[in-house]
């Protein structure tokens, strides 16, 4: 049993306040071995929430080690909670289908706990714009199927979100929580789940009392920063750590959060080690961190601004190809 409580989603899904992600970076692929010994080092140190995604390309490797530790008997399909989303390649209507299918097949599992859209910018060869629209209907849809439990997006901006509650049937400003559930909408009762980056060099506080406002659970990713390979190191800055030992968890912040690594040793010391550094990020303290850093940045891998923080350079432009929800 999980020594981390739990979040209700608006779904009724309960999410994990700690998981662990399985992004093991660009173009490496683990031995299975590998794989099936961290799931289970991670299961028995108390992880119950892995965070995945279909452009991962690890997914039929994940599939197998859960089933291991299904038949070790370790837990049950039903104590785990898996994320996984739908990939930048893939949003228009009819492949966010698709995208689930191939991520239900890959895992061997029937359902998946909660589906995302990945991120609200599309790769596409005819670049279509995407039609988010279009998009969440197909989302409400697998919801009604019994194929996601609950369903949200990642990396999108406050002006993004707006537009996306406006088709949840509701005003995008609050408080529609208070509705009756009998006469909430699908999605107005579903979307309320963002993933971002966070951490104290990238607090986003702005981003975070938006969705507290609307009752959207956060998950933070890279809550650690990016480990050793892309300095500042969160990790290394003592003016952080000191403070970590002094305030309280992640789930005063009101967020899960899903630190990665593909390291079995580590896997364990995360698991402790987010209840120091990944505390409360206290406003007050935070300010005091001057050092910003965004370390999953679109504007580097994709040369695309996803988040309009700008830096792209005289005279550059976006990415080919690429297509984006309109940040405002």
């Amino acid at each position: 049993m999980s020594e981390w409580p739990t979040f209700t989603l608006s779904s009724r899904a309960k999410i994990p306040a700690v998981g662990l992600g399985t992004y093991f970076g660009d173009d490496m692929k683990l031995p299975q071995d590998q794989i099936n010994n961290l799931v289970e080092t991670a299961v028995r140190a108390g992880y119950r929430h892995f965070d995945g995604a279909l452009v991962y390309g690890n997914g039929s490797q994940i599939g197998i080690a859960l089933a291991r530790v299904f038949d070790m008997g370790l837990v049950k399909r039903e104590d785990i909670f898996y994320t996984c989303k739908c990939p930048e390649t893939m949003l228009t209507a009819p492949n966010v289908r698709k995208a689930l299918e191939q991520t239900l097949e890959s895992l061997q599992l029937d359902y998946l706990d909660l589906y995302l859209l990945h991120w609200p910018v599309c790769f596409y060869p005819s670049n279509p714009p995407i039609n988010l629209e279009d998009m969440w209907k197909v989302m409400e849809d697998l919801y009604a199927e019994g194929k996601v439990r609950a369903i949200g997006v990642s990396n999108y901006t406050v002006e993004m979100l707006k537009k996306l509650l406006t088709y949840t049937g509701t005003s995008a400003e609050p408080p529609f929580i208070s509705m009756p559930l009998s006469t909430v909408h699908p999605s107005t009762l579903l979307m309320k789940f963002s993933m971002y980056e966070s951490h104290p060099y990238l607090p986003q506080p702005a981003l975070l009392s938006f969705c507290h406002s609307r009752s959207i659970h956060v998950t933070a990713y890279s809550p650690l920063g990016a480990g050793k390979s892309d300095p500042p190191v969160l990790l290394s800055d003592t003016f952080v750590t000191a403070l970590a030992s002094t305030h309280a968890a992640p789930r005063r912040k009101g967020c899960s959060v899903t630190p990665r690594t593909q390291s079995v040793g580590r896997a364990v010391e995360n698991f402790a080690r987010v209840k120091g550094v990944v505390r409360e990020v206290v406003r007050e303290v935070v300010r005091k961190v001057e050092t910003r850093k965004r370390y999953v940045d679109p504007r580097v891998f994709w040369r695309v601004d996803v988040f309009g923080e700008g830096g792209l350079g005289e005279g550059e432009g976006e990415g080919d190809g690429a297509s984006a929800v309109p940040k405002k």
